[in-house]
């Protein structure tokens, strides 16, 4: 993804030229596919591949994790600062899916309120995020 910007882009508004917003942005990025994305997946992944029941150990960990993005969009407008940036979009497609196996996030407020501006704010939210999700349970209910 950073790849890509930095290939094709001609400003710098979702990935700042800025060393420190920059970093803000990369440590986002980090958390993302180290941690949030990587415990969604060890949780969801085996009921989507082998239909295994979901693994409430697996849960409290993915649980622990959203809480720290949770905390984090409380203090601050976006997860990487005061601006909308390349890991917000990775985090939104990461934290969205869950919803294949109807998991609630309603918990989570900030992230509600979150992902109710990245629908506000993102004209293709429904092509990226929606469609996907409602394929895959589609998917997931015809086998």
């Amino acid at each position: 993804m950073t790849y890509l910007w930095n290939q094709y882009s001609t400003n710098d508004s979702l990935y700042p030229n800025d060393p420190k917003k920059r970093a803000e942005v990369e440590k986002m990025l980090h958390f993302d596919i180290g941690t949030l994305y990587k415990s969604i997946i060890e949780y969801i992944l085996p009921t989507l591949l082998r239909g295994a029941p979901l693994d409430p150990e697996k849960e409290k960990v993915m649980r622990q994790k959203i809480k720290i993005l949770d905390d984090i969009l409380q203090k601050q407008p976006y997860v990487a600062g005061q601006n909308l940036s390349l890991a917000d979009l990775s985090i939104l497609a990461g934290i969205t899916f869950p919803e294949v196996v109807d998991y609630d996030l309603g918990e989570f407020s900030n992230i509600q309120l979150w992902i109710k501006k990245m629908k506000a704010e993102l004209p293709y939210y429904e092509e990226f995020i929606i469609q996907p999700i409602e394929e895959f349970k589609t998917t997931k209910a015809n086998k």
